[in-house]
């Protein structure tokens, strides 16, 4: 046999098997087809809580289950469950984030081996889950921040009325650990339309005459996120030499940061910058 027969006979094995497997898949892969005559179910009720959604829908006779869809801030649909007993008509989405807007729809199907045929979708619901506490996520009126769980624990959270969150690093130590907190301060109404600079001297200037007083010295501004903070440094000794307050303007009102380490934590300047690390995650509204 000569060399081109051989050449030829061998290009022959390799492409026959490849032209089958292509032919199978392309014969298999459709498992899924819409069907209009089959009647879509309708969403009739949403209940929202800060880290969750509970939908309820119609129920569909004839139908072997409900695909639930989807989507957060204008994302593409995502089918998050699939509901395989027919009679069930409520579903709780669970680990969702606080204060985030989500549009939902609902498909029926029926199954026939490995076949789906859906029904066209639900007319969108939009809906918003509320304002507080949720994995890794705080959200108010005022702002939003994010966390990495891993390194950080949230403590004490207001999300209606001081717009506040604290969180520190898990050292089992609380000496070790870094300490953030976040909350409100509403200016009275004759600061209202003052500029930024002299609502944060007021600020200064009353917390001066306050028991508790921190002594703050101002130091330069700041741009994070393309907002600007006044940071501050405590220079009353109760409240130690490694730490920051920021200040920025949320509306007519003035958010409070303020970040922390003790003087004698085994290493405080690694700590105060977790603390930095931490301020790019908060979005002022």
């Amino acid at each position: 046999m000569n060399n081109k027969l051989v050449n030829h006979f061998s290009r022959t094995l390799i492409i026959l098997p490849m032209m089958l497997l292509l032919l199978f898949f392309c014969n298999t892969t459709s498992y899924a087809a819409s069907n209009k005559n089959l009647e879509k179910p309708q969403i009739t009720d949403i209940t929202k809580a800060n880290d969750s959604i509970t939908v309820n829908w119609t129920s569909i006779e004839g139908v072997d289950g409900y695909k639930i869809y989807t989507s957060e801030n204008k994302a593409k649909y995502k089918c998050i469950a699939t509901i395989e007993d027919p009679s069930t008509t409520s579903y709780k989405i669970k680990g969702l984030t606080s204060g985030t807007k989500y549009k939902l729809k609902i498909k029926a199907y029926i199954k026939n081996g490995k076949k789906y045929t859906f029904s066209s979708s639900s007319p969108a619901k939009r809906t918003k889950t509320e304002y507080g506490l949720s994995k890794g996520h705080f959200s108010c009126r005022k702002y939003s921040i994010n966390w990495n769980t891993s390194i950080w624990k949230s403590g004490e959270a207001d999300a209606k009325w001081g717009c506040n969150i604290a969180l520190h690093t898990k050292e089992r130590s609380i000496w070790d650990r870094a300490y953030f907190y976040i909350s409100t301060i509403e200016t009275y109404e004759k600061l209202k339309r003052k500029s930024f600079d002299k609502k944060v001297s007021s600020f200064i200037k009353n917390d001066n005459e306050n028991f508790h007083t921190h002594k703050f010295k101002r130091l330069a501004n700041r741009k994070i996120n393309g907002k600007t903070y006044a940071v501050l440094h405590a220079t009353d000794p109760r409240w130690g030499k490694n730490n920051e307050t920021l200040i920025c303007q949320s509306g007519d009102d003035l958010l409070e940061i303020h970040c922390s380490v003790y003087d004698n934590c085994a290493n405080p300047e690694a700590k105060m910058h977790q603390l930095k690390n931490l301020l790019p995650a908060i979005r002022v509204k």
